[in-house]
């Protein structure tokens, strides 16, 4: 709902904040370790903004980027 919110503030929420079809949207993907597969979602997003853990992959605009290097 805050992703919809934002970009109804920027008056895009035609195009932005939602994953639908034909929308704009980027998404992060993160290797969550085996022993916290089974752990909430808030403690998973805890868990990467602590350990300042970077993506495996990024697709911005409906394109995979190229993968980051350390």
């Amino acid at each position: 709902a805050s992703t919809y919110n934002a970009a109804a503030s920027l008056g895009l929420e035609s195009t932005h904040g939602a994953l639908l079809p034909g929308r704009v949207g980027d998404v992060l993907l993160y290797e969550i370790a085996k022993e916290h597969q089974d752990a909430e979602p808030i403690a998973l997003l805890e868990q990467i903004i602590l350990s300042r853990q970077a993506p495996t992959h990024v697709v911005s605009r409906g394109r995979l980027l190229p993968p980051i290097r350390d």
